[in-house]
């Protein structure tokens, strides 16, 4: 697949442009459907890290940077335990079709035209990093950050999007990007990196982002035992 347009690969300077009361209003979106499989099922939303879930880590990031946040529910079940946080709740529209679909209900929810997504199995996440997201992002679809190794994708083409080390659950948006996403939902199943493929998008090298992030603990997904165990190692380590 190739891409409408090319992908800006760094960010220009200085890094921080957006103040963090701008005149353009954010929204934070959560993706809370998560569930994992190497632990035994359980909901990843309410997982514990030092005394909170990782849902609230993540709404915490949010709350010193966004207007207002929304969350996305797999299921109505899950919506209503999720209804008890006082957030706008959301369900997936696209069934079987991955975190994408999470994006899409949130956007499609989202009062304003720019926002965050994060997924809530990314509890380090750090509010420079989500700022430096918003500076990136301009009046383009969205800002990814890339973690790959070598020099980020000028192009994404067919299966080389699904090992670009691009994070699409954790990047800014704007409601600009739903026609292009909701055209390739209804297409099936895809990796959640072809979202990047259809859009005009702004990719965030690792030298800019760790300027924000310089240890990168914002891209750590708690999927297993020993990801709950490091991630409460990092949380307390010396670059808290």
């Amino acid at each position: 697949m190739e891409l409408d347009s090319e992908l800006a690969v760094t960010l220009p300077r200085p890094l921080r442009q957006r103040a963090l009361h701008m005149a353009e209003p954010v929204t934070g979106i959560v993706l809370a459907g998560g569930r994992s499989r190497r632990m035994g099922g359980r909901d990843k939303a309410w997982i514990e890290l030092s005394g909170r879930s990782l849902l609230r880590w993540v709404l915490d990031a949010l709350e010193t940077v966004t207007d207002g946040q929304v969350l996305v529910a797999r299921d109505a079940v899950q919506r209503e335990r999720l209804e008890g946080l006082g957030l706008p709740v959301v369900v997936d529209r696209f069934e079987a079709r991955g975190p994408l679909t999470g994006i899409q209900a949130g956007l499609d929810a989202s009062p304003t035209d720019l926002a965050l997504v994060v997924a809530c199995d990314m509890p380090l996440v750090r509010p420079a990093l989500l700022e430096l997201l918003l500076a990136a992002i301009g009046p383009l679809h969205a800002a990814v950050p890339y973690i790959g190794e070598g020099e980020p994708p000028s192009r994404l083409v067919g299966a080389t999007a699904r090992d670009a080390g691009l994070q699409p659950l954790l990047a800014a948006y704007r409601r600009s990007c739903l026609p292009p996403l909701e055209r390739l939902l209804r297409g099936g199943p895809l990796p959640t990196t072809a979202l990047i493929s259809v859009l005009k998008a702004r990719v965030v090298a690792p030298d800019a982002w760790r300027e924000a992030d310089p240890d990168g603990r914002s891209f750590l997904n708690v999927n297993t035992a020993e990801d709950l165990v490091q991630a409460a190692q990092r949380l307390n380590g010396p670059d808290a």
